[in-house]
């Protein structure tokens, strides 16, 4: 699963179908940041200061999760 945005559908999908977690080999997820730099505020990140309650969900619910933190998006560029 990649997620790039909120995790507030992913939270919700986990309420309705705990057994997700057994479906879903694992996650990929945009989010958060590891120098501080921010792209809502100095220090925060959009996707998870828009819903912490549901990343905080994603997080204990979910066991395979690779994080990419928003100044890895910012620092690598992506071309043909």
């Amino acid at each position: 699963m990649l997620c790039i945005g909120p995790l507030t559908n992913m939270a919700v999908a986990y309420k309705l179908d705990p057994t997700i977690t057994e479906k879903i080999k694992s996650i990929t997820m945009m989010g958060g940041t590891f120098r501080g730099e921010g792209n809502v505020t100095l220090c925060t990140e959009y996707n998870f200061r828009s819903d912490p309650e549901a990343t905080a969900i994603v997080f204990r619910a979910f066991k395979n999760i690779i994080l990419v933190p928003w100044e890895t998006c910012i620092d690598l560029e992506i071309t043909k």
